[in-house]
């Protein structure tokens, strides 16, 4: 006897591309806050059951596939919602890019520590690795200010060679 649903040739299909995505999905729904699983006791014992991890299981827990479909739709409900806010703080705001640059540069140290076979991820959580990473985020910042203020400076006729000479 076969445990669970007897899949023909199109849900197999399906199930391959479904599981394909699932990961993504995942995270997802998981960065709009929605949840991703539940704890599930039976048997005399609890466990974590992940909605996606589990997806074609969990008719084993008593779970509906429905909790599932709930939560993706809450997740892009949340997206929806945020789409118009989106547009404009990430999409058309250079500033956006800017500071996603800076955030790229401050993480620099931290790849190439996990290059050379360390744990960046434990690095960076260090205080140490939140002074770098500051560090790493601050200057080139304040640099980039700097020359954006001289050349609006020099674009508005004011001589700076005089300045750096002294």
């Amino acid at each position: 006897m076969v445990d669970g649903m007897v899949e023909g040739p199109d849900a197999k299909a399906a199930r391959t591309e479904i599981n394909r995505k699932l990961r993504l999905v995942q995270q997802i729904t998981q960065a709009a806050g929605c949840a991703t699983g539940v704890i599930w006791a039976g048997a005399g014992r609890q466990a974590q059951v992940s909605f996606f991890d589990d997806l074609f299981n969990l008719h084993q827990y008593k779970i509906h596939r429905e909790n599932v479909f709930d939560n993706i739709d809450r997740a892009i409900g949340i997206y929806e919602e945020n789409s118009s806010h989106a547009l404009w703080a990430c999409t058309l705001n250079p500033f956006f890019y800017i500071n996603e640059l800076f955030e790229w540069i401050s993480k620099i140290p931290f790849w190439l520590i996990g290059k050379a076979g360390f744990d960046s991820d434990r690095a960076q959580g260090s205080g140490i690795g939140k002074f770098v990473s500051g560090f790493f985020y601050i200057i080139p910042m304040l640099v980039s200010l700097v020359a954006g203020v001289v050349v609006i400076l020099q674009a508005f006729g004011f001589d700076l060679t005089s300045i750096v000479k002294s």
